[in-house]
């Protein structure tokens, strides 16, 4: 029989160990960056940029859960500041950057102008003339005149007068510098030479041949410095060097009146690097391996792979002074014996006489 009576709670039973508040040092794995440096953009003859390596050093703090069985960690975002290094670009001067208005002269980029202390004065000479010809007409024999041949242009002589007034402490500092400009080099080095008049700012390539120096109103604060200037090149060019590329084809623009000396860049890989203008072919004996930049200057004959300084001609290529664009449009064509992919550049100024 069953027995009544009262009823008492049954005492629940846990399983397994007793529930307990955990403290726990969780590691979080690595974290991993990618950072790439935004494109860098430098209008400048090769100019070459060394960034510095950036380095990230990131390290999570210990992170401590208190939770009963099971617990959702939630971290905060993760914040990063991130400072890139100084960044110095070395560039090389650009002549005639610093000319503003006519009557300005900048020799060895140290401009002379109205509004400093050294003024050109009006009695510019040599600068637009046209130079000494040197005729190439050979004599008739028992004829009147001659049979006409090639002229050249000789060497150009550049004159001018620098006014220096500075009637003040700085008087002997500033007449030495300008004294310092007007020296004669120790070698055969042209400095570039830029003169702005009637809105045309045109570049030579000189020497220093005489300056002068007069004694009167020295007390003063003032003297007028005459000076003197050779150029071996008796053209004078355009500032900015413009350049076309070449695969197999292209087509160049002198808007000068005279002939230009271009400077030439090949880009490995390829086999006896040949280009065709103006009806020269200028050719070199040599293989240009992947990655390799063979850069050529007509004007100097120059010729530089890496640490050589001399590549040879090919038998059927013309002296690398006489490889010329002439005024107009000149099509280049590109056409080495194999290889050639990377194309060659065409740098020149406009040339001016």
């Amino acid at each position: 029989m069953a027995r009544h009576g009262r009823s008492f709670p049954v005492p629940a039973r846990q399983v397994g160990p007793p529930s307990r508040a955990t403290h726990a040092d969780i590691s979080l794995g690595v974290l991993s960056l990618q950072v790439e440096f935004p494109l860098l953009d430098v209008v400048v003859p090769d100019a070459h940029v060394d960034l510095a390596p950036l380095a990230l050093q990131v390290e999570f703090p210990p992170l401590t859960v208190t939770a009963q069985r099971a617990a959702t960690v939630g971290l905060a975002p993760l914040v990063l500041q991130v400072e890139f290094p100084a960044l110095d670009v070395d560039v090389p001067f650009i002549p005639g950057n610093l000319i503003t208005q006519d009557g300005e002269i900048e020799w060895r980029g140290t401009l002379w102008s109205p509004t400093n202390q050294y003024r050109p004065r009006a009695d510019l000479a040599g600068w637009d003339d046209l130079p000494g010809i040197e005729s190439g007409n050979a004599e008739k024999s028992g004829q009147h005149g001659s049979w006409p041949g090639v002229d050249l242009s000789e060497e150009r002589y550049v004159t001018a007068t620098i006014q220096l007034r500075d009637d003040s402490p700085t008087w002997l500092a500033s007449l030495r510098a300008i004294r310092g400009l007007l020296t004669p080099g120790v070698d055969e080095t042209e400095y570039p030479l830029v003169i702005r008049t009637r809105g045309e700012a045109l570049l030579a390539w000189g020497k220093v041949k005489n300056r002068k120096v007069p004694a009167d109103n020295i007390g003063v604060g003032v003297a007028d410095i005459a000076v003197q200037w050779t150029c071996s090149d008796p053209r004078r060019y355009s500032l900015q060097e413009v350049g076309v590329h070449v695969t197999t084809t292209a087509t160049a623009t002198n808007d000068g009146d005279v002939p230009t000396r271009p400077r030439l860049r090949f880009f490995g890989p390829a086999v006896v690097p040949r280009v065709h203008a103006g009806g020269r072919t200028l050719a070199f004996n040599v293989t240009l391996l992947t990655g390799e930049v063979f850069d050529v200057d007509c004007a100097t004959g120059d010729t530089v792979i890496g640490a050589v300084d001399y590549v040879p001609l090919h038998s059927f290529s013309v002296p690398i002074e006489d490889f010329e664009l002439p005024p107009g449009e000149t099509n280049i064509t590109y056409a080495p014996d194999s290889g050639g992919a990377g194309g060659v550049d065409v740098f020149f100024r406009h040339p001016y006489m």
